[in-house]
């Protein structure tokens, strides 16, 4: 009952910001309906769908993208979207882009922070010597950001989505009617009931290796910890022992 309340109170305040036709602010000006390349999408005065043939966007007030061509964007601001049959490129850095066949929803936390929602897709990460591998399975999520102390993409672990938390952020973005947002919830328990458990032992594995990856940290701080204070032990003893020679004098 708690649960379809707050759904009913997420969709109810998603009508109120129907108004979207008006909010699209393109650069160069009219480069999206005149297909000119790239061109910058903006979202003014409330929330904004665009559809560029089977790739729909909604995305949050202010948010912004850029299609570098027809089938290549660039994630800058805000929290969007992304549903298509056929699979596009994105990019949130130079460093981090991945391919999607599907729903994604991504929200930009920082210039170069994303976190991805994997609602019903397949999301190829682009891999190469910054990014070993990622992988992001149907109904789990997890936030990329820069690089690390070992020149490798910043990431957390994965986990499954938290649905109350997720309705409330998905629902201020969508601009579906309340009978298109309640079949698209159904859908999503479904699939990612079934993905999570399809994933539960990959899941496991991640958050084992997670587990022995800090602690694994935590040796190797134990170990240069000790090293310092051996290398410090030493050089006391060498300043005791040339102290107490220079005070003796020659032998």
């Amino acid at each position: 009952m708690k649960m379809r309340l707050l759904f009913f109170l997420v969709i109810a305040s998603l009508v109120k910001i129907q108004a979207y036709a008006l909010g699209l602010v393109d650069e160069p000006e009219k480069c999206f309906s005149q297909r000119i390349y790239p061109c910058s999408i903006t979202s003014r005065d409330g929330n904004l769908k665009i559809v560029r043939d089977d790739l729909q966007i909604n995305m949050s007030e202010d948010s912004v993208v850029t299609f570098e061509d027809e089938r290549r964007l660039k994630i800058l601001k805000g929290h969007l979207i992304f549903s298509s049959a056929h699979p596009v490129d994105m990019m949130v850095s130079s460093l981090l882009a991945f391919k999607v066949k599907g729903e994604i929803f991504a929200m930009i936390e920082s210039p170069k922070t994303v976190r991805l929602y994997n609602l019903n897709a397949e999301i190829d990460f682009i891999k190469g010597k910054l990014f070993q591998s990622e992988v992001l399975p149907v109904g789990f999520e997890n936030w990329y950001s820069g690089l690390n102390a070992h020149k490798q993409i910043d990431r957390g672990l994965i986990a499954p989505i938290e649905r109350l938390s997720f309705l409330k952020k998905w629902g201020s973005v969508s601009l579906d009617s309340v009978a298109e947002s309640r079949k698209k919830m159904k859908n999503y328990d479904k699939v990612w009931g079934d993905s999570v458990a399809d994933a539960s032992q990959f899941y496991q594995e991640v958050v084992e290796r997670g587990i022995a990856s800090e602690n694994e940290k935590i040796a190797r701080e134990i170990e240069r910890k000790n090293k310092r204070e051996k290398e410090k032990a030493f050089f006391r003893r060498m300043y005791r022992e040339k102290v107490g020679l220079e005070a003796g004098g020659e032998p």
